[in-house]
């Protein structure tokens, strides 16, 4: 793959993830820790659709794990679309803008998880190692909102986000 025009989409690609922790990390760090619950609940919930849509298990689906290239980029688009389908419904004052938020941010997730496993595989160096970087911290953060509901809060080494 050379560096041009393709180059430059995966330096969006990653420029975005690192946006996506940085960001979820100061909205976790600045809300209870109901906000984490949720968002790991609606974490679990999409995990569960993409395993049914995918053929695979669902905490494969959660980490983007045993998928080809194909469709991991194919996922990605779906979960983005998905995010933005959801954020039509945030401005409405009822239960459902909570309920949309949490998922959108489900769908924002996995979405950067799976767009960082595509380019993990198919980048030029160091593009490449940068994209499983990326990738690793985004699963790390999914592993522990999966969890929250048992322990409350972020906290220990899958608590602890880097951007």
């Amino acid at each position: 793959m050379s560096r041009g025009r393709n180059g430059d989409g995966v330096e969006r690609d990653l420029a975005r993830a690192k946006s996506l922790l940085i960001g979820l990390r100061a909205k976790i760090d600045n809300e209870d820790s109901r906000k984490a619950q949720a968002y790991g609940h609606a974490l679990r919930r999409v995990a569960g659709l993409l395993s049914g849509s995918l053929n695979i298990a669902a905490p494969d689906a959660m980490l983007a794990r045993a998928l080809s290239a194909k469709d991991l980029d194919h996922a990605s688009g779906d979960l983005q679309r998905s995010a933005a389908r959801c954020r039509t419904f945030l401005n409405a004052p009822s239960p459902a803008s909570e309920i949309a938020e949490s998922i959108a941010v489900a769908c924002s997730i996995l979405a950067e998880l799976y767009r960082m496993r595509f380019h993990a595989l198919k980048a030029a160096q160091p593009q490449k190692a940068e994209a499983s970087e990326q990738a690793e911290r985004l699963a790390q953060l999914i592993k522990s909102l999966a969890c929250t509901e048992k322990r409350g809060k972020l906290s220990g080494k899958h608590g602890q986000m880097a951007a």
